[in-house]
């Protein structure tokens, strides 16, 4: 998804879902929690109104957060995780431990 400025929200995910990207969609603030029951392994979110993030599926090998100033902090990192990469989240002071 691209360039959903008004989009606030997600609908549950497929859980055949294998790759998310939100990008440029500045009034989402959160994702579904059914993120963590998909298949997918890439997590892209930019610019973006998120302050936290469900819980992360265990297929997930790659996350990258860019330029999501309300995001406060990442939950429980998947052991499976190879690429995390956070650029420009100001306020981004904690990731989950469980």
């Amino acid at each position: 998804m691209q360039d959903c400025s008004k989009l606030l929200a997600l609908p549950a995910l497929p859980s055949t879902l294998q790759q998310l990207a939100c990008v440029c969609c500045y009034a989402l603030e959160a994702l579904p929690n059914s993120l963590s029951s998909t298949a997918v392994s890439e997590l892209h979110c930019y610019s973006c109104a998120l302050e936290s993030l469900p819980q992360l599926p265990l297929s997930l090998v790659e996350l990258e957060v860019g330029c999501c100033g309300c995001l406060l902090q990442l939950p429980a990192l998947p052991e499976g995780l190879k690429r995390l990469c956070t650029d420009n989240c100001a306020a981004l002071a904690e990731v989950s431990s469980s």
